[in-house]
């Protein structure tokens, strides 16, 4: 996943808007892919989480999410009132490369 996202950052010039990915969305996915599934809470009370979007709003980590979802690069899920965050592993079964 992580060569993926990797892939996708590095390309990101020659990929169709919608496809594109900035250094963010690829620092909260390498986050993610360390520790799987993780309370969303707990991601975004991270110090790593919080160096990354210390300078931006809100809404641009709404964004950002809303990117990564669409991309199909995460699962968000809900249990026991809390709501999860995980990669979604299921699209590198599927990848579209440039070629």
């Amino acid at each position: 996943m992580q060569d993926y996202v990797r892939w996708l950052l590095s390309t990101k010039n020659q990929q169709p808007p919608p496809k594109k990915i900035n250094q963010r969305i690829y620092g909260v996915l390498f986050l993610i892919t360390r520790s799987d599934k993780i309370p969303l809470e707990k991601l975004r009370s991270s110090p790593e989480y919080k160096s990354l979007y210390h300078h931006v709003s809100n809404m641009t980590q709404n964004r950002d999410f809303s990117k990564m979802k669409s991309l199909k690069l995460i699962r968000i899920s809900e249990a026991d009132d809390k709501t999860f965050i995980e990669p979604n592993y299921e699209i590198l079964e599927s990848l579209e490369y440039m070629v």
